[in-house]
């Protein structure tokens, strides 16, 4: 009898384990651009860029420097881009550690290295689309918490389009 209550333990068990990891583990949370108004912007350079043919979309991946992968300097980052890039509808910015992992990097996964996945910390972005709207910053791996594969930061709404921030 004993064994038959060993192996139904291990299977609940078992089953238990694959419950949990079923799918990534996300943490949201909300922060704002105001708040880290006086926070050092890391450095970057920008591996490359996509315009799609939609007008006002733009996609960037960009590196920066290892040390500087925290959430403060990160979420310091996506607001100055936000700014630096308002006049568009839809920004996704892809960040990296390492330049050659951003100029190579493929969003949909194919051929990408263990290295270029590695390399890649997070992306931010702000839409005024109806699918998207509002700014956000998502960190991955242990920028994020170390037991969470993501937290996505809601940073509020997009930045004010330039010469339009006082209009309503």
């Amino acid at each position: 009898m004993r064994p038959l209550r060993f192996l139904g333990l291990a299977i609940s068990l078992s089953i238990s384990i694959a419950c949990a990891q079923e799918g990534p583990q996300v943490f949201k949370d909300k922060d704002s651009c105001s708040a880290h108004s006086g926070d050092r912007v890391p450095k970057y350079r920008i591996a490359r860029s996509i315009r799609p043919e939609r007008k006002g979309n733009l996609v960037l991946f960009l590196s920066i420097s290892p040390e500087d992968a925290g959430r403060g300097s990160l979420t310091a980052l996506a607001c100055s881009l936000g700014s630096r890039y308002a006049s568009e509808s839809f920004l996704y910015v892809y960040i990296f550690d390492r330049r050659d992992a951003a100029k190579h990097y493929n969003p949909q996964g194919e051929g990408n290295t263990v290295q270029e996945e590695a390399s890649y910390l997070g992306f931010c972005g702000f839409g005024r689309v109806p699918d998207f709207y509002g700014s956000q910053l998502s960190l991955l791996g242990k920028i994020a918490h170390p037991f969470r594969d993501r937290t996505d930061v809601d940073l509020g709404p997009p930045p004010p389009v330039p010469g339009q921030e006082h209009s309503k």
